[in-house]
């Protein structure tokens, strides 16, 4: 569905490496909220991070389609799924904007997941950097409206619900966006710029108004592959939790055998069948941090190490 935004034109990408390599040189809406409370510092540490997935990460991705479907029935509007895009302003293509999603009329869709009933405090409200996210997405692109539209887990019940807010244009914010991200550029460039500005006061969530539509939502039966993945996610964590727990006692095991750099060898029985297990104790280094494996762990921690599995 082909669109034109006032302020922006649309870069497509042939895959998701060669986006993330893109948004490096261009100042996004993950910095609208550190901007506007004026931490220039703070911004250049996380552009020069380089993105690391994770589980939140991944599974924000997995659902993202079923959001933007959910949220094209309930605006019955033609949705652009944006994967792999983005938004440059015309005046200054060091600035942009990735677009989750975008309507005929020139509706910015901004999706959110959130798996915590302790995340997201007030339901009716929407956060400040998710409200910030979006004034910065009608900045860049010119669009008089945007919708969040969120699956996330109610704080009373812990059931999952879809909620859908609308947000407009703020003009102080984005006056506020204008005189500061060149500063915030320059920095990016390695350019000296001066200390960072005053904060500009908001209050942590902010009120905005809700789409009409039913306010808890997707109903899906135990055997849908969405309720399957998430539910398997959720196990995984559990899982991972428990194997933390039980690692120092099983290093001191290793140590106790005398198992410094020699493998332990044993066979296990899982889910019906006989793996072969390797295991040996070291000690992390920053050399070996960057291979498999290896790179979720830190400097000098003593630690696990699985050689093979067969």
């Amino acid at each position: 569905m082909n669109i034109e935004f006032p302020n922006a034109r649309l870069i497509r990408y042939r895959d998701r490496e060669t986006w993330l390599s893109a948004r490096k040189n261009v100042v996004t809406a993950t910095a609208a909220d550190l901007l506007i409370l004026g931490r220039y510092e703070a911004i250049k540490k996380k552009k020069l991070t380089p993105f690391v997935d994770n589980i939140y990460t991944a599974l924000g991705r997995a659902v993202e389609p079923v959001i933007i479907s959910e949220a094209a029935k309930r605006l019955k509007e033609e949705i652009t799924h944006g994967e792999n895009t983005l938004w440059l302003r015309r005046d200054n293509p060091r600035v942009g904007a990735s677009l989750d999603g975008w309507t005929v009329n020139g509706t910015v869709i901004e999706a959110k997941s959130n798996w915590s009933r302790n995340a997201w405090p007030d339901s009716d409200k929407l956060p400040r950097a998710y409200w910030m996210q979006v004034q910065w997405q009608l900045w860049v692109t010119g669009a008089s409206r945007g919708v969040v539209a969120c699956l996330m887990t109610a704080r009373e019940t812990g059931s999952l619900e879809f909620q859908m807010f609308s947000v407009h244009p703020h003009e102080k914010i984005h006056e506020v966006f204008a005189k500061r991200v060149s500063k915030c550029i320059a920095l990016l460039d390695g350019e000296n710029v001066p200390d960072d500005p005053p904060a500009v006061n908001m209050p942590e969530h902010i009120d905005v108004a809700k789409e009409p539509g039913p306010a808890r939502g997707i109903t899906i039966s135990d055997d849908d592959p969405l309720k399957c993945y998430v539910e398997n996610i959720l196990k995984s964590r559990n899982l991972l939790k428990q194997a933390e727990e039980l690692k120092p006692r099983a290093v001191e095991r290793l140590r106790e055998l005398e198992a410094f750099d020699q493998p332990v060898s044993f066979e296990i029985q899982t889910e019906g069948r006989s793996v072969r297990v390797s295991l040996e104790r070291r000690i992390v280094t920053k050399e070996i941090i960057p291979q498999p494996i290896k790179n979720l762990y830190t400097t000098g921690v003593e630690t696990i190490d699985w050689i093979n599995i067969e």
